[in-house]
């Protein structure tokens, strides 16, 4: 009777260690909540900027994903401000606000250490852009006060890099494609006459895809 309980002692013993290497390659079925904080994001503007066409974040958005196996529902929210300015024979600068917020489905091929996975987003879109600009050939100036709504949906692509247990590194690319309206008011002057300027109301319907191949470099929590 001792020696059987020593044999079911010792298999549990030896057993146990590769219970626990098991659990750091595989995903833990309990932990079925992750929040995700963006370190660091990379992404095109849609719009005409006066600098590069990525613009770079650090700590600019969240998000909630709640797994189901290799299947998981995802929410978030991310903003952004880009201040831009250009001097020479025509000098002026943009400023743009902007929140979007989105909602999707994510499957993962594996529940391994190193994970990749394939999502789709929709997303909603709310901007703020102020820009100036004035000077060049026709010396005129132009001055816009624009709300930006809009709506979309990405395609995206990640990996995961198991940390710990419940610690994770992501990276995540992704492609939108964005329809959106300009609504408010351009203040611009004649050619040649800089000093008469008309207020014009603005509203526009617009269509713009970004390729984004940093969308985002996160850190997750799971629980």
């Amino acid at each position: 009777m001792l020696k059987q309980s020593l044999v079911r002692f010792t298999s549990l013993f030896l057993v146990i260690p590769f219970y626990a290497a098991a659990q750091v390659s595989d995903e833990n079925p309990l932990l079925k909540n992750e929040i995700g904080i963006s370190l660091l994001s990379i992404q095109s503007k849609y719009r005409a900027d006066y600098q590069s066409d990525f613009f770079v974040s650090v700590l600019n958005g969240i998000r909630y994903k709640r797994h189901l196996g290799l299947h998981a529902f995802r929410l978030g929210g991310e903003y952004r401000y880009s201040w831009s300015a250009v001097h020479g024979d025509v000098t002026g600068e943009s400023r743009l606000l902007e929140g979007k917020f989105n909602m999707g489905y994510q499957f993962s091929f594996s529940a391994k250490a190193i994970r990749p996975y394939i999502a789709i987003d929709l997303f909603y879109l709310v901007s703020k852009l102020q820009s100036e600009f004035s000077g060049g050939y026709l010396g005129v100036y132009s001055e816009d006060d624009l709300l930006i709504h809009g709506i979309g949906y990405a395609p995206a692509a990640g990996l995961y890099f198991k940390v710990s247990q419940s610690l994770s590194i992501s990276w995540e690319a992704n492609v939108e494609f964005l329809w959106y309206t300009e609504k408010g008011t351009n203040i611009r002057s004649d050619p040649n006459d800089f000093h008469s300027r008309t207020t014009y109301p603005v509203n526009r319907r617009e269509h713009a895809w970004m390729i984004n191949p940093i969308k985002s470099i996160s850190i997750n929590y799971e629980f």
